[in-house]
């Protein structure tokens, strides 16, 4: 991991934490860079830590910049958007179903919505 100076530090293994997969602490060098401001507030200095998904992340962040996904994205979200909109505003009164259970929540919004059916 390099910071805005120019400093590198190599990302460590987390092994004892299950979300985390890596971690890079910049804690002295920090104490003199000129750019610390711009860094962190932290008194120890700044800490990157890396998640275990970071590599799918990277590729979905990848993915998105393809011009035909974003064409894909842009012609079926809004549609995705107005009906979950609908949904919380019409029949089941917003995000509160009308009876309890989960097999009954279903079938009643299974009869409400027959596409979902």
């Amino acid at each position: 991991m390099t910071c805005p100076a120019g400093t590198t530090i190599p990302i460590r293994a987390v092994k004892v934490h299950a979300r985390h997969a890596g971690k890079a602490d910049f804690g002295a060098a920090c104490a003199t860079c000129p750019l610390r401001g711009q860094c962190t507030d932290s008194k120890t200095g700044r800490s990157i830590t890396i998640s275990r998904h970071e590599a799918q992340l990277t590729a979905a962040r990848t993915r998105q910049q393809d011009p035909a996904w974003r064409a894909d994205y842009r012609a079926t979200r809004p549609k995705v958007e107005r009906k979950i909109a609908h949904l919380m505003r019409r029949r089941h009164g917003g995000r509160r179903a009308r009876m309890r259970g989960r097999h009954r929540i279903a079938a009643d919004f299974t009869r409400d919505c027959p596409q979902f059916g």
